[in-house]
C-alpha cells in the first residue's frame, strides 16, 4: 500500500482532515484538522489490544500523562496496513527530560509514583517468579559456564580471561541469592503483593510539555513485579546516564517518595537489584550458553567495560545504602 492510499485509509477511519505529513521514526507525523497525530506501528494484534486496554485503565485511575491510542470511527484503536497494525496517539509536544535538570527528575519522581500507584489499582492473574529463584537461574548458568570452560583442551586468550574472574562473578551472585532471600522472606510474610509495572523505564520514554508536565510516551508490555524494580532499574540507568554522579539520584528520589514513601523493605529490594550482576551475566550467558555463534558476542574489551561497570554499581550500592540510612 502506498503511502497516499495509507493516508486516505487513516482519512475515513477516523473522520481526520490530513493537511500535511512528515515522515517520523519509520512512520508519519500527521497534522490534522484536530491537531497533530503520530502514526505508530505495532506488529501484533495481542500485545496491541494489551496496549490499549492498559491505557484505558491507567486513564481510568487517574493517569492521564500517556500516550492513549485514538479509536476508529468504528470504536477500533487501530487499522490494518499489510501485515502491519497501525496505531494513532496525540503527538506530545515536548522534550526528553535532562539528567542535569534538577526540576526534571524531581517531577519524573512523582510521576513514576503516580504510574506505580495507578498500576497498583490495576488486578491482574499473574505468576510471580521471585528474585532469589531468578538469580538462581543465572548462578546455575555461570557455574555452567565455568564447567565449560574448564573442560576446554585448548582455551583462547579470552576463555583464561574469564575463568579468572568467574569466582568473583559467583561469589557476588550468591550474595544477591542471599539478600534476595532475606528481603522476600520479611516481604512477602509482610503480606506485599507484586502488581503491574512497566519493566524498562528510561528518559527517553518521557516528555516535559510547556506546562513542564511528564508525558509517557512509551509502554510496552509491563511487568509483573514490585515497584522497587522499576525503580532500582531507572536508579541504574540515571546513574549512567550522568556519568556516576549521585546528585541526580536523590533529586529522583526525592521527587517519588513524596508521592510515595520507600519503606525499609523496598530500599533493601532496591539495593538487592542492584547487587546482581546483570550484565555481565547476560554477556557470558549469550558468549557461551545461548546457541549462537559465539565469535559474535566475544569481545574482551566490552566484558573489561562490564566488569568496571559493575564496580560502578558496587558503588551506587554504597551510595544508596548510606542514602536510605540501613
Amino acid at each position: 500500500m502506498t503511502q497516499y492510499l495509507l493516508l486516505d485509509r487513516i482519512k475515513e477511519n477516523y473522520d481526520l482532515n490530513i493537511e500535511k505529513w512528515d515522515h517520523y521514526q519509520g512512520s508519519y507525523k500527521l497534522y490534522t484538522n484536530r491537531g497533530i497525530k503520530l502514526v505508530k506501528v505495532w506488529n501484533d494484534d495481542e500485545t496491541l489490544s494489551s496496549a490499549f486496554h492498559l491505557r484505558e485503565q491507567l486513564a481510568y485511575s487517574g493517569f492521564r500523562t500517556i500516550d492513549r491510542f485514538i479509536r476508529t470511527t468504528s470504536g477500533e484503536p487501530y487499522i490494518l496496513n499489510g501485515d502491519e497494525y497501525l496505531v494513532i496517539t496525540d503527538w506530545i509536544d515536548g522534550r526528553i527530560p535532562q539528567v542535569t535538570n534538577e526540576n526534571d527528575l524531581k517531577r519524573l519522581g512523582k510521576q513514576i509514583a503516580k504510574l506505580h500507584l495507578s498500576l497498583e489499582k490495576i488486578h491482574t492473574d499473574q505468576d510471580f517468579e521471585p528474585w532469589s529463584i531468578q538469580f538462581d537461574r543465572g548462578l546455575q548458568h555461570l557455574r555452567q559456564i565455568k564447567d565449560k570452560i574448564t573442560a576446554k583442551s585448548k582455551k583462547n586468550s579470552f576463555d583464561e580471561t574469564v575463568l579468572s574472574y568467574l569466582d568473583s562473578h559467583l561469589q557476588q551472585v550468591v550474595q544477591s541469592i542471599l539478600m534476595a532471600n532475606q528481603v522476600e522472606k520479611i516481604s512477602f510474610h509482610s503480606g506485599r503483593q507484586p502488581q503491574l509495572c512497566h519493566g524498562n523505564l528510561e528518559l527517553k520514554w518521557f516528555r516535559i510539555d510547556t506546562y513542564q508536565e511528564p508525558w509517557l510516551i512509551h509502554f510496552g508490555i509491563p511487568v509483573y513485579d514490585i515497584p522497587a524494580y522499576d525503580v532500582a532499574k531507572f536508579l541504574v540507568h540515571l546513574y549512567l546516564k550522568a556519568e556516576y554522579q549521585e546528585k541526580s539520584l536523590f533529586q529522583f528520589l526525592e521527587g517519588y517518595q513524596e508521592m510515595m514513601p520507600l519503606d525499609k523493605e523496598e530500599k533493601l529490594w532496591i539495593l538487592t537489584y542492584i547487587t546482581f550482576p546483570h550484565h555481565l551475566w547476560k554477556f557470558l550467558y549469550m558468549c557461551y550458553l545461548s546457541g549462537l555463534q559465539q565469535k559474535r558476542f566475544i569481545d574482551e574489551q566490552q566484558y573489561f567495560q562490564l566488569i568496571d561497570l559493575q564496580k560502578q554499581l558496587e558503588q551506587l550500592y554504597r551510595t544508596l545504602y548510606q542514602y536510605f540510612r540501613l
